[in-house]
């Protein structure tokens, strides 16, 4: 009713439904979509997602990096030589469980998308 399917009358693109869609399955209390860098990693930030790197796939897991910036450290600029940045490794599973998933109704899932972007 209100086109907001249609880019062409100033509404958003079609991918853009999917994106969201995808985007709140992953930050529902209970995920029903896997996420592979988010804020269950300590210390993660999306001001920082530059300091992470997807590194590997292996054995149905993908391998992370985080690696501290040295911007601002003083250390690194009295002494003029830049020091070794602590590295934390980490890895997640490419196999979602499932079995585990809740039985959620699909209209349930369309109001608490539209509570997610429409109040929280």
């Amino acid at each position: 009713l209100c086109s907001i399917d249609r880019p062409e009358e100033g509404g958003l693109p079609p991918y853009v439904f999917a994106l969201m869609a995808i985007f709140f399955l992953q930050q529902r209390k209970e995920p029903l979509l896997p996420v592979y860098l988010g804020s269950w990693i300590e210390g993660f930030s999306l001001n920082k997602l530059g300091n992470f790197n997807l590194k590997d796939v292996q054995n149905d897991a993908v391998f992370w990096e985080y690696t501290e910036s040295a911007a601002g450290d003083a250390d690194t600029a009295k002494e003029g030589a830049p020091k070794e940045m602590p590295v934390k490794r980490g890895q997640v599973s490419l196999i979602f469980d499932f079995k585990h998933l809740p039985s959620v109704p699909v209209g349930q899932l369309w109001v608490e998308m539209l509570r997610f972007y429409a109040l929280e």
